[in-house]
């Protein structure tokens, strides 16, 4: 599951809007702009293309199958989305969505229920509320953010648990031409933490 999140062969950005200016709009503009090798499938019910790529109304029309999850939906759909998510056999998640522990007890409560399911689902999830992934090796040309920016392909790993931290620290190493191998955003933590990346970037060669 945590390589399915930073070498993903194809992606499902669930919760992608059509309109331009939206997050989810910017994100999938992103991971395009940047030459993703993999298939993207926008899921939205609402809409039947997003950026000329069809759209499904869900995950489970999709008949590839799915390396990634990407959930950018209303907090109160989250966790529907992630029994779709098992329902299609899909292991590994980002929940960029907000509002879970950071706003108080109200969102400690959902969060706990997310742990729940992700646990019951044998799933490996990153964030709620975070910024996503960067993985700028040329086998995989992934941005899957929607910070502005073209990352430079090097050998530097980095985790940020804050989106603002992280974001500052994207535009600086690009100012810089300071090349990033990946970059990983972890947010809440609820269940990838900077431990869990730190050992899987242990043996991994593109981390120098």
């Amino acid at each position: 599951p945590m390589n399915n999140i930073f070498y993903p062969k194809s992606i499902a950005i669930i919760g992608a809007s059509s309109r331009e200016g939206a997050l989810s709009y910017e994100l999938i503009s992103n991971i395009i702009r940047y030459g993703y090798t993999g298939k993207i499938f926008p899921v939205n019910p609402k809409t039947d293309s997003v950026h000329s790529i069809k759209s499904y109304k869900s995950v489970v029309d999709i008949d590839d199958k799915i390396d990634l999850a990407v959930i950018m939906v209303p907090r109160d759909l989250v966790l529907r989305t992630i029994d779709e998510c098992a329902m299609k056999k899909i292991t590994s998640v980002v929940v960029i969505t907000a509002g879970f522990k950071e706003t108080g007890k109200a969102g400690s409560e959902i969060e706990k229920k997310l742990t729940d399911k992700i646990n019951k689902y044998s799933m490996r999830l990153v964030g709620p509320n975070c910024m996503s992934i960067i993985n700028t090796n040329p086998n995989v040309r992934l941005n899957c953010t929607f910070v502005d920016g073209i990352p430079i392909n090097g050998g530097i790993g980095f985790i940020s648990q804050s989106g603002a931290l992280g974001a500052a620290v994207l535009k600086t190493v690009q100012q810089n031409d300071i090349g990033m191998a990946q970059f990983i955003s972890i947010g809440n933590k609820a269940d990838v933490s900077g431990n869990t990346v730190l050992e899987f970037w242990k043996d991994n060669d593109d981390i120098k």
